[in-house]
C-alpha cells in the first residue's frame, strides 16, 4: 500500500539504514538534493507529458485537416466536373443552333441570289430590247435602213 508496493513499515527500515549510512549531520543536504533530483524529474516528465500530448494534439489536428481538405477537394472536382458538363452541353446547343441558323441564312441569300439573278436576267434582256429599239429609230433618224432594207449608209463627203 505504498510506494511501488512497499509498506511503511519497509519505508521506515530504508529511512533508518540511510541515516546510519550517511550521518545526522549531511541527511539535510542529502534530503535537500534528493528533492531537487525529484523536482526535476517530474518537472522533465511534465514537459515531455506536455510536449508528447501537443504532438499527439498535432497530428490529429493535421489529420483533420487532411481529412477536410481532401473532402473540399472533392466537393470541388465533383462541382467542377458537374460545370463542365452543363457548359459543354450548353456549347453543343449553341453550336446545333448556329448551324442550323447559318443552313437558313444560306438558303435564304441562296434564294436572295437567284431571284436577283432572274431580276438582272430581266433587266439585261430589257435593255437589250431597249438598245435594239433606239438603234432602229438611230437608224431610220439618220436615213438607214435595217441590214434587211437593202441600203448602203451614206458615204462621207470630202471638203
Amino acid at each position: 500500500m505504498g510506494f511501488f508496493d512497499i509498506g511503511i513499515i519497509e519505508i521506515l527500515i530504508v529511512l533508518v539504514v540511510i541515516l546510519l549510512v550517511v550521518g545526522p549531520e549531511k541527511l539535510p543536504g542529502y534530503a535537500r538534493k534528493l528533492g531537487q533530483i525529484i523536482r526535476n524529474f517530474r518537472k522533465i516528465t511534465s514537459n515531455l507529458t506536455s510536449e508528447i500530448t501537443k504532438a499527439v494534439d498535432l497530428e490529429e489536428e493535421a489529420e483533420g485537416i487532411k481529412k477536410t481538405a481532401e473532402e473540399i477537394k472533392q466537393e470541388v472536382s465533383a462541382e467542377a466536373e458537374e460545370i463542365k458538363q452543363a457548359l459543354d452541353k450548353e456549347a453543343k446547343e449553341i453550336t446545333e443552333a448556329i448551324k442550323a441558323e447559318a443552313k437558313e441564312a444560306k438558303k435564304t441569300l441562296d434564294e436572295g441570289a437567284k431571284d436577283l439573278s432572274q431580276a438582272i436576267d430581266k433587266v439585261a434582256k430589257g435593255t437589250n430590247k431597249t438598245k435594239k429599239k433606239e438603234a432602229k429609230k438611230t437608224e431610220k433618224a439618220a436615213g438607214f435602213k435595217t441590214k434587211t432594207g437593202g441600203k448602203e449608209p451614206p458615204q462621207p463627203v470630202d471638203n
